[in-house]
């Protein structure tokens, strides 16, 4: 018998291929299946979950936000609160042990907890002294701040609170932040409206997104002349939301500055909320890093203390890195390019027979410098004298980090299917016109990313295995 939060389990055992089964699940159809919404985004599939968004590709998924993932049995487990038998037997539909039934829609007014703000305290020593002495906020900008209703104290544990109003100025949103040296204690208040969370509507066209309450003083600290003219809005959170809001809600902007945190996450967050904020319509779209890990650190650089200094997205780092060895990509520089310059009309054959053989013995970086070889040999064959790098670029500019969610053995498989497509269209049309040469080289360059993305996908995970094997001989000898 197995024991969960003080219910007793009967012990049930799954053979091999049941498990396997289970975990092969489509989550796309077991999604839909239990009167989820699922939007097709790519070559995978999207799920607003209630902490963020779910990638999934398959029976495999990827929270965006969490940065976990794995298969189907998790995925329940995780988002469905089931145990692990009841996962397996949910998936299976076997109708033994607990079945998942359609949730009736409820309005959101009715789901919602009540939202309550914490009493404020009589005065507000512990956070001016807080903000301005701990995080070097300028007092002037606390002040404004305060007097809008936007920062005060608690009464019972003396946090400082950023509060969120909507529209009307009703407080909806609260985000708060221990005083205390010895706490790190931060988050929003239950109840709270991810739309509406800590911000400040000026008249200019220009928005300044952050994550936190705090990197958005720290910012304006430092910006100080004509700030009440610009919008600032801090996330409080992974979610988008309050950002979209802010420019649904304000039609006077049009320029949104994305200054997040300065390393992995926040550069994913970057490239996130760019691509929800272009899906709004037609805004212009800058990234403003700071020059350490946040505004804040910048704000301790320059008064002389310890900081943490920025970091850069690895998936990121290796594409470019990648890109940077192409650059200078020698198109005579293998046996397939001699046959591309000595049989120019048999670039079609030969690069897919390359490919073939490439993929065969698993060289994904050789067939993507193959896949940018056939993209300059075609256009030459149509008189469009391309140079290499311009073909790199095209790869460069179409990674986009927070998609690239997926374990190199479906990237793999992602690539065999791709170029079993591409390899039935240039088979079945020989002569092409200049638009669909132009088209199929686009899928071409597809397929050279995802090799790139296999490659770095490999690295990542030998990286994180040696990170495990480490951290389990470090528990053994202690």
């Amino acid at each position: 018998m197995i024991k969960n939060e003080g219910v007793t389990l009967p012990y049930i055992k799954f053979t091999e291929q049941e498990k396997e089964s289970a975990n092969s699940v489509s989550l796309v159809d077991y999604l839909t299946a239990h009167g989820e919404s699922v939007k097709k985004a790519g070559r995978e599939y999207v799920w607003e979950a209630p902490s963020g968004k779910v990638s999934i590709h398959g029976s495999e998924w990827y929270s965006q936000y969490e940065l976990v993932g794995g298969g189907a049995i998790g995925f329940v487990q995780k988002y469905f609160g089931l145990s692990y038998p009841d996962a397996v037997r949910s998936l299976l539909g076997s109708g033994v042990g607990t079945e998942l039934k359609r949730k009736p829609k409820v309005p959101k007014k009715e789901e919602r907890i009540p939202f309550e703000l914490p009493k404020k305290n009589v005065d507000m020593r512990k956070v001016y002294g807080y903000l301005i002495h701990e995080r070097l906020i300028d007092r002037d900008v606390i002040t404004r701040f305060v007097s809008n209703g936007l920062i005060y104290e608690d009464e019972k544990y003396h946090n400082a609170v950023f509060v969120g109003k909507d529209t009307n100025g009703v407080p909806v949103h609260a985000h708060k932040r221990a005083t205390s040296p010895v706490s790190d204690f931060k988050g929003n208040l239950v109840g709270s409206i991810a739309e509406y969370s800590f911000h400040f509507t000026g008249t200019s066209e220009y928005l300044f997104v952050f994550e936190a309450p705090i990197d958005m003083l720290a910012y304006i600290s430092m910006n100080k002349q004509g700030w009440e003219n610009h919008s600032y809005v801090a996330l409080c959170s992974t979610s988008d939301r309050a950002a979209i809001q802010m420019l649904k809600d304000n039609p006077h902007l049009k320029t949104v500055y994305l200054c997040l945190d300065h390393d992995g996450a926040g550069i994913e967050g970057c490239y996130r909320v760019a691509e929800s904020v272009h899906a709004l319509g037609e805004y212009k779209v800058w990234r403003k890093a700071p020059h350490n890990k946040d505004w804040d650190e910048d704000l301790k650089e320059r008064d002389g203390r310890e900081y943490i200094p920025s970091s850069e997205n690895t998936k990121l780092e290796y594409i470019n890195n990648c890109c940077s060895e192409l650059q200078n990509y020698s198109v005579a520089s293998n046996d397939t390019c001699f046959s591309f310059i000595r049989y120019p009309n048999d670039v079609v054959e030969d690069g897919l027979y390359s490919l073939q053989r490439l993929l065969g013995c698993k060289q994904y970086y050789e067939m993507a410098k193959t896949c940018l070889a056939i993209c300059y040999f075609r256009d030459k064959m149509i008189g469009k004298n391309e140079e290499m790098p311009s073909y790199v670029s095209r790869i460069k500019e179409s990674y986009k980090p927070h998609h690239d969610t997926e374990s190199s053995s479906v990237i793999a498989d992602s690539i065999r299917k791709t170029f079993a497509q591409i390899k039935k269209e240039l088979q079945d049309k020989d002569a092409c016109t200049a638009s669909e040469i132009n088209k199929q080289n686009g899928k071409v360059l597809t397929l050279a990313l995802d090799c790139l993305r296999y490659c770095g996908a490999v690295e990542r995970e030998y990286e994180q295995a040696q990170k495990k094997e480490l951290a389990s001989s470090v528990a053994l000898t202690m």
